[in-house]
């Protein structure tokens, strides 16, 4: 039970709600971050170290052992899968970066990562005063950006991405613009990655644009409304 001894008595019972919602996602989210960091730091590192003792062990091998030496690369090969798939786990309940660096850092490194050592241009920029955002809210535009570049470089073949965020008074936007292929909005494939897009934008309550042809590449927007400060799926109801 919580018990705020020194809240001022004048709160309204939907100041109150979106109180006790603020605390209940804090405590989800660092009760998710709290799993990612020991997922990470035993079976990710359990499984790195499996590697090194393996590495070791092929070292004193025989040179006509070759045999063994195939089943010791097998065996790396299925140790390195694993360990990358406990790493994508731990990062898939929150990413590190969003509580390290925020929305707009996150989205920063994110672009990073994806234009280093590539020929295509992914740039971020962002506009307005940054305010503070739920953690379900700054999860849902992350995943949004995560998402729709993933999907533009994939199946849109798309050489230049830009990533807008925009703190405005109504709204929290995020802007994704590439000019891979259009496609057609209302045939969106199954694994496209913008299904789950919409899927996030109907769970976070955000409003979704996308908007897409041949000849002028992809545009999705995504919008998280505000009223009094308050961003996320109960801000239409003054919640």
């Amino acid at each position: 039970m919580l018990v705020h001894n020194n809240a001022p008595e004048q709160l309204r019972p939907t100041d109150w709600l979106n109180v006790l919602q603020d605390e209940r996602e804090a405590a989800v989210s660092q009760e998710r971050l709290r799993f990612a960091n020991e997922l990470h730091d035993t079976v990710a590192s359990g499984l790195q170290t499996a590697i090194l003792h393996l590495a070791e062990a092929r070292q004193s091998l025989l040179p006509n052992q070759t045999s063994v030496m195939s089943c010791m690369d097998a065996v790396e090969g299925d140790i390195r899968a694993c360990w990358r798939d406990a790493r994508r786990c731990a990062a898939a309940f929150r990413p590190v970066d969003l509580d390290r660096l925020g929305l707009a850092g996150a989205l920063t490194e994110f672009a990073r990562r994806v234009g280093s050592g590539s020929e295509v241009s992914v740039r971020f920029s962002t506009c307005g005063t940054p305010r503070h955002l739920p953690a379900a809210a700054e999860l849902a535009l992350f995943r949004a950006g995560q998402e729709a570049v993933t999907n533009a470089l994939r199946h849109a073949h798309a050489s230049a991405v830009s990533v807008e965020l925009s703190y405005d008074a109504d709204a929290v936007r995020l802007d994704i613009t590439d000019n891979g292929r259009g496609f057609d909005v209302h045939d969106i494939a199954v694994g496209s990655g913008l299904l789950s897009i919409r899927d996030r934008a109907v769970e976070s309550g955000a409003e979704l644009s996308i908007t897409s042809g041949p000849a002028t590449g992809t545009q999705v927007i995504m919008a998280l409304p505000c009223v009094d400060g308050t961003v996320g799926p109960n801000a239409d109801d003054g919640r």
